[in-house]
Order: C-alpha cells, then structure tokens, then sequence
C-alpha cells in the first residue's frame, strides 16, 4: 500500500507498509533506524543506560490529553501522557 505524504516544502513522498516510526515529544514523526535514535539521543544529552522500554495503549482519552497538551505546551507526549508514565516506587 502506497500513501502519498506533502511536506511544507510542497514535496512529496511515499511510504511504503509496514514501516515503524517515532515520534518526539514535540510531535515530530521520524523513521525508526538505529542511527536516528542514537542521533535522538545524542542531540538530548541522554545516556543510553537512562532509557526504559513502556508499552501504553493509546485510547480515546489519550489522544484527546495529547491533542490538548499538544495546544498549550512544547511537551506534548510527555504532558498528555503524564498519568501513565509515571511509576510507583516500591519502599523497602
């Protein structure tokens, strides 16, 4: 399946399927190879050993916390999926 993409630069481009992507915080969407994450991560000044794989389910209500954190921040992702990335530590 082909899907013809315009970018503001008035090109345009096509995906072919299947195909895995990422998005930013700022919702830029990227394709998914090794070198854009490690480029990802090196323009954030991020340690390789600070990541931590999360497997979310994306609803109704998710994306409509996106959408608004999306309107009135720079952190869409982080903002509007805040209450489920955040962890319960365990006390010992």
């Amino acid at each position: 399946m082909n899907f013809s993409i315009r970018t503001s630069l008035g090109d345009v481009g096509y995906v072919k399927g299947p195909a895995m992507y990422f998005a930013t915080d700022d919702l830029v969407i990227a394709p998914l190879s090794p070198i854009s994450a490690l480029s990802l991560l090196n323009r954030l000044n991020t340690p390789l050993n600070d990541l931590k794989e999360k497997v979310v389910t994306i609803g109704i209500k998710e994306c409509l916390s996106i959408l608004k954190a999306a309107l009135t921040s720079e952190s869409a992702l982080t903002n509007g999926l805040a209450h489920l990335l955040t962890e319960v530590k365990e006390e010992k």
